[in-house]
C-alpha cells in the first residue's frame, strides 16, 4: 500500500473523521478544539495542504458524524452540537448533565435521529427536530462505540467495557434486544456490514470478531 497524501491536520490527537455523503470533502476534529474541512482530491502542487474551512469550537470535540444527505454534521465532546457545513456557529446545542460525550452517530435511515455515548455510562438519543435530547439508557459500564444498523431504522449496537456488545431498539430501551458475548476484554469498536445482517467488533483482547445480528 502506498500513502498518497500526508499532511498536518491538527495540533495533538485527531479524534474523529467523516466524509460528506457525495465524497467531495471530509471533516476532522482534534484536541486543538478545531473542526476542519478538507478537499477529498489531492492538489497537484507539492505545497502544504490547507483546509477548506476551519471552525474553532468553544468546547472540546471528541467525535463527528455526518448526516446521510443534508449538509449537516454533528460533533460531541462537552456537549452535542449540530452544524451546517457553511456556518461557523452550531445550529443546535444539546446538554444532558453529563461530563463528556466520546462517540456520536447519525442514523442512516431515520436521518433526524442520532445517538451518543457518554462518560456517565449512558447512551443518549437526539432528534434534530427537537430542542433537547430525547431519551437515554444507562449501562452498568461505559459504551465505547455506537453504530446504527443500516437496514433496520430503529436498531443500534454499542460496544461496551463489560466485554459485551448490546443491540437496542429505540422504541423500547428498557432492555436490549440482543447481547453479543464472546470477547474477553473491553470492546472498543464495531461496524456493520452494508446488509445489516452482520457486524464486526474489535477488542482489547486483540481479536476481531464477526457476529450475526
Amino acid at each position: 500500500k502506498i500513502c498518497v497524501r500526508n499532511f498536518v491536520a491538527h495540533e495533538g490527537i485527531i479524534r474523529g473523521i467523516t466524509y460528506a455523503p457525495n465524497g467531495s470533502c471530509f471533516f476532522t476534529v482534534g484536541d486543538d478544539k478545531t473542526i476542519k474541512t478538507w478537499n477529498s482530491i489531492a492538489p497537484n502542487t507539492p505545497e502544504e495542504e490547507e483546509p477548506l474551512n476551519t471552525i474553532l469550537s468553544k468546547s472540546v470535540v471528541t467525535g463527528i458524524t455526518h448526516h446521510k444527505d443534508k449538509p449537516l454534521f454533528a460533533t460531541c465532546g462537552d456537549v452535542c452540537q449540530i452544524w451546517e457545513e457553511t456556518r461557523n456557529e452550531p445550529m443546535h446545542t444539546y446538554r444532558w448533565g453529563v461530563d463528556s460525550l466520546h462517540d456520536i452517530s447519525f442514523n442512516p435511515i431515520e436521518s433526524n435521529l442520532l445517538a451518543s455515548c457518554a462518560s456517565d455510562r449512558s447512551v443518549i438519543l437526539y432528534d434534530t427536530r427537537d430542542t433537547g435530547p430525547l431519551r437515554k439508557v444507562v449501562m452498568k459500564l461505559r459504551s465505547n462505540k455506537l453504530v446504527w444498523n443500516p437496514m433496520e431504522a430503529f436498531i443500534f449496537t454499542c460496544a461496551n467495557e463489560d466485554y459485551n456488545l448490546y443491540s437496542f431498539d429505540t422504541r423500547n430501551l428498557k432492555k436490549p434486544v440482543n447481547v453479543h458475548v464472546d470477547h474477553v476484554s473491553a470492546v472498543i469498536d464495531l461496524d456493520y456490514a452494508p446488509t445489516g445482517r452482520e457486524f464486526v467488533s474489535g477488542s482489547y483482547d486483540k481479536s476481531i470478531r464477526i457476529f450475526e445480528t
